[in-house]
């Protein structure tokens, strides 16, 4: 359960920061 949680927060930051980077690339 604990990896779970840790696997899913993980994988939500590194979508944010993806999304973050694309946003700073296209502007």
């Amino acid at each position: 359960y604990q990896f779970l949680s840790l696997s899913l927060l993980l994988s939500l930051s590194l979508s944010l920061s993806l999304y973050i980077y694309i946003y700073i690339y296209i502007y």
